[in-house]
């Protein structure tokens, strides 16, 4: 009576296995593609597949590919400006034409300060400039006749002595009220900040109504991107000043090449890496603090390829139509990254094909045998 219970326990576990069994089989013929629809045969009754025409059968082949490794970087910028107040005493902001990201050229007028107090300090030393220049060209005529006078016996060395300090003095206030319309006219220029040069607004530090300080920075810009690259000391015997190489931009998901402009010859002691400077033209998107990556180049390597024509996609499984003495017959094959070389695209065959096997590419064929 005992023995009942226990060979129950083991008809379950016999038919929970064969279920699973069942499961999996049932599976691989869905990935198999054993339950997508079939073409119908042709028409003359016959279901087995004409051989490929020889016009649609390649070859597989090598092809060589520049290998290049990726080294890890940052987009910064190549120069960063910082623009402040010049003026030599605070004043207010009355005009602000920037905003953050914004695209600007040289001599546009970015930031413009209350000029009111330097334009009335301007007008006065001009006036003030008229008067000396008048007292010096005065007293250089009243110096210049008692030299005559001096000269014919007729005034004395120490009238002649007063004249020329009298003319020196003049002079001497003359060049400060020269000195002052400039200052006022100096500070009135730097009233009004313009761009350097072409050039993205990186950020504002004022408002229109703010009173700033002398020094205190208004608005900073860049111009340039470079990519600083941290690059394994292994690699750094492929790396040159001026050498051209490509650049991987991951957010943007763009490649572009760039001029490598500058190695700092000496690694870091924790990462054991390098650092390269990379500049030149690149996508128009491209912003300080993106993730980037360097393409440095290790030399050819040769790999197996094939057209994309010839890929064949059944279920969840990658093959390709083989030539056989009965008709195409498909095989299973592991494909690599798509490859350009010498103009033309191909796909990379990591295995199940060796070089000189020959596919069928797709189009309008006869169904292949499943292998």
């Amino acid at each position: 009576m005992k023995l009942w219970p226990k060979a129950a326990k083991w008809l379950l576990k016999i038919a929970l296995v064969g279920a699973l069994g069942a499961l999996i089989v049932v599976l691989m013929l869905y990935l198999d593609g054993a339950f997508t629809p079939k073409v119908p045969p042709r028409a003359g009754g016959s279901d087995r597949p004409a051989s490929a025409p020889a016009a649609s059968l390649v070859e597989a082949v090598f092809v060589s590919v520049p290998e290049v490794e990726q080294a890890p970087s940052t987009i910064r910028p190549l120069h960063e400006t910082a623009l402040a107040a010049k003026v030599r005493e605070p004043e207010k902001v009355v005009e602000m034409n920037v905003t953050a990201g914004q695209e600007v050229h040289k001599g546009d007028l970015l930031v413009r300060l209350d000029s009111s107090t330097w334009q009335n300090r301007k007008e006065m030393a001009q006036a003030k400039l008229k008067s000396a220049q008048a007292a010096r060209d005065d007293a250089a005529k009243t110096y210049d006749r008692i030299k005559d006078i001096v000269a014919k016996g007729a005034a004395t060395v120490t009238e002649a002595d007063n004249a020329k300090y009298r003319f020196e003095g003049a002079q001497a206030e003359a060049l400060a009220a020269q000195r002052a319309v400039d200052e006022a006219a100096m500070n009135l220029e730097y009233t009004r900040i313009l761009a350097p040069g072409d050039a993205v607004v990186i950020d504002k530090r004022a408002d229109v109504g703010d009173t700033v300080a002398p020094g205190q920075v208004l608005v900073s810009l860049y111009d340039k991107m470079q990519l600083i690259a941290n690059v394994r000391e292994g690699l750094m015997k492929n790396l040159k000043t001026g050498q051209k190489i490509g650049v991987y931009l991951e957010d943007l998901g763009a490649a572009c090449e760039g001029t490598v402009s500058e190695i700092v010859p000496q690694a870091d002691p924790v990462t054991r890496t390098f650092q390269v400077k990379v500049v030149g033209p690149c996508h128009a998107g491209v912003r300080p603090g993106m993730y980037a990556k360097l393409l440095v180049p290790l030399g050819d390597k040769r790999v197996l390829v094939i057209p994309p024509a010839a890929v064949v996609q059944v279920g969840q499984l990658t093959m390709v139509d083989m030539a056989g003495a009965n008709g195409p017959e498909r095989r299973y094959v592991q494909l690599g990254q798509p490859i350009e070389a010498g103009g033309k695209s191909y796909v990379q065959v990591l295995s199940g094909l060796k070089p000189g096997e020959k596919v069928a590419l797709a189009g309008p064929q006869e169904p292949a045998h499943d292998r």
